[in-house]
């Protein structure tokens, strides 16, 4: 399979490698980040479903990710790091490594592959990681919340410090760049 082809500039610039401010973290429960997390997708799709279906596909530049684009990978990321959550919850020891980089093949993978599907489709896909992940992140002891890891770029993260990060305000993100996308 060939590799993935994307820009240098999409990747060096990617909405998924600026680092982020914590805008309020998720809170000490996993009812708190599911919470998070149902209210900014309800948020993003709600918006998606009132858009021209003829502009979800358009790049604003050719460098540029499209809102079906920032819809593939939003439904690939969710249940991604919500398996992380489950994965750091469950270890005994902190500081060992998770996660992925911003380069990761699968991760492009996802978004070349979404251009191609129905909105209708990464709706539905969004839809369903978001249960998932809620469930996922309700089924973590809110003791185990402070647990962390290391990740190759940011180091050392509790799982509600990357949450945060990678799941709830990465799809403010994302949602934001849809916005800009289809002006």
């Amino acid at each position: 399979m060939p590799r993935p082809r994307a820009s240098r500039r999409l990747i060096e610039a990617s909405v998924c490698e600026v680092q982020r401010p914590n805008i309020g973290l998720v809170g000490d429960t996993g009812e708190d980040a599911a919470r998070r997390l149902e209210a900014e997708v309800a948020a993003l799709l709600g918006w998606i479903g009132q858009v021209d279906k003829r502009t979800v596909g358009q790049r604003p530049g050719a460098d540029d990710w499209s809102a079906v684009e920032c819809l593939a990978h939003t439904a690939e990321f969710i249940p991604f790091w919500a398996a992380w959550a489950t994965d750091v919850a469950a270890r005994e020891r902190t500081g060992e490594p998770f996660g992925r980089t911003h380069d990761d093949i699968e991760r492009l993978a996802a978004v070349e592959r979404g251009r191609g599907e129905p909105i209708d489709a990464l709706i539905a896909r969004v839809r369903s990681g978001t249960e998932r992940a809620a469930a996922t992140f309700r089924a973590i002891p809110d003791e185990r919340w402070a647990r962390s890891g290391r990740h190759a770029r940011r180091g050392e993260m509790t799982i509600r410090e990357f949450v945060d990060a990678f799941v709830i305000n990465h799809v403010r993100e994302h949602a934001q760049q849809a916005r800009a996308a289809t002006a």
